[in-house]
């Protein structure tokens, strides 16, 4: 049986794994690593530099400030997967509603950008209040799902200048 073809879209901040500071990009990267080992067809759309024994669809520079390459690249791609988990601040998969029916849109901390042009978007926040608040400020139903992050892997700094 051949396994499901799954697309993570990455933010653009940093590369997928991080080089230090990253949680969003170590989740993905962790992610796409598990469905790799169950036998499903990955590629992660990330920064260049970008690096994982899953497949690794390059796309602007860490940081850049200019993202509609960033979207034009992705946009190309999506059709040729049966599920899109996007993890951008942007959510550039559904910006156009061409991809909404195969879209899960991950929230990861305070959303500011609330605008999707989907009438039912597929939105999941990383905790049950999370969710809650996004669902206030969305207007629209958001459910949750726990990251599952081995938090034993990061060492603890008292002070935020020593990570």
């Amino acid at each position: 049986m051949k396994g499901v073809k799954v697309a993570i879209i990455a933010p653009t901040l940093f590369t997928v794994p991080p080089k230090a500071y990253g949680g969003i990009e170590q989740f993905i990267h962790d992610l796409a690593s598990y469905y790799e080992k169950t036998g499903q067809d990955v590629a992660v759309f990330a920064p260049k530099g970008s690096k994982g024994s899953f497949k690794i669809i390059e796309t602007v520079e860490a940081g850049a400030s200019e993202r509609s390459a960033y979207y034009t690249r992705i946009d190309k791609e999506l059709n040729r997967f049966d599920v899109v988990q996007d993890h951008s601040h942007e959510r550039w998969a559904t910006l156009d509603g061409k991809h909404a029916d195969k879209v899960v849109n991950f929230l990861h901390g305070i959303q500011v950008n609330t605008y999707c042009p989907v009438e039912r978007p597929c939105l999941v926040a990383v905790s049950k209040f999370h969710a809650e608040l996004e669902a206030f400020k969305f207007m629209r139903t958001v459910r949750y799902a726990y990251l599952g992050l081995d938090v034993q892997r990061y060492k603890f700094h008292k002070n935020k200048d020593e990570y």
